[in-house]
């Protein structure tokens, strides 16, 4: 006796999601000197919703490795248009820090700790080694902090921890 399957078939089997790899690696040459590509208009084109990009890629290793291709030609062609100003780099900025993980390499923080973990992020641009010392000694002389100076890799690592906890 053969068991019994319960439930409604599965929509989106193995090969229609290595289909899509195959369709997505067209969609991706059709736009080869296209200025931008967003991978949200592949879903759309192709009906359904842009999270089932993620799900197809978390069951698929094949619909995976086109998804990773297309990320990096996404990020090439950002960067590229942010250079050439066909694209507006703020924007573009915005998008490789959101999407990618770019930051500002010279992001100062310190750090406080306590029962409520918290930190404070200097933005490179408005920061400098006073400004950071500036805001280490105003949080030692509030008198509820204490310090501790390290150096690591040759770089000055300020840690200003609470004796109570901040609210």
């Amino acid at each position: 006796m053969r068991p019994i399957k319960v439930g409604r078939p599965k929509k989106y089997t193995k090969e229609f999601i290595e289909n899509e790899a195959a369709v997505l690696g067209s969609w991706l040459k059709e736009r080869e000197t296209a200025p931008f590509i967003w991978i949200k208009d592949f879903a759309t084109e192709r009906g359904y919703h842009q999270g089932k990009i993620s799900d197809f890629a978390n069951e698929n290793e094949i619909f995976a490795s086109v998804l990773e291709a297309a990320y990096q030609i996404q990020e090439g062609k950002i960067v590229s248009g942010a250079i050439t100003g066909e694209l507006n780099p703020t924007f573009s900025m915005f998008l490789l820090k959101c999407k990618f993980g770019y930051n500002d390499g010279n992001v100062r923080k310190i750090e406080i700790k306590s029962d409520n973990a918290k930190a404070i992020e200097l933005d490179p641009i408005e920061s400098t080694d006073n400004r950071t010392a500036e805001v280490a000694r105003i949080l030692l002389e509030s008198g509820a902090f204490e310090s501790k100076v390290e150096e690591i890799d040759g770089g000055e690592t300020v840690e200003v921890q609470s004796s109570h906890p901040i609210n």
